[in-house]
């Protein structure tokens, strides 16, 4: 038997309309989510399985004020109706910019 995938790549987004997007559509295997904020206010990342902020939460991130990265290895992680993606905190988006490796 053979393996394969009908997608590879990265996504990713940043600046001020991160604010809640479909970032991915179908079913994908994540490498990694990568999340970042180069901007002055505390912003919360949440990862979803599914389109929108009440389906099933794959992850969330709190990343503090001005230059804190992180970097999760989701070990081929399903997600099996795509990733959105919701950004919350006080003052603007911009500055956020966050990224899911998928096969």
């Amino acid at each position: 038997m053979s393996g394969g995938c009908n997608n590879t790549g990265v996504q990713t987004v940043s600046g001020d309309n991160t604010q809640s997007k479909q970032l991915i559509t179908g079913r994908i295997r994540i490498q990694s989510l990568k999340v970042c904020n180069d901007g002055t206010v505390d912003k919360t990342v949440t990862f979803y399985d599914g389109t929108a902020n009440t389906a099933t939460k794959i992850a969330e991130v709190h990343v503090g004020a001005v230059n804190q990265n992180f970097d999760f290895d989701m070990h081929g992680a399903i997600a099996v109706n795509g990733v959105f993606v919701e950004v919350s905190g006080s003052g603007s988006n911009s500055g956020v910019s966050f990224s899911v490796q998928y096969f």
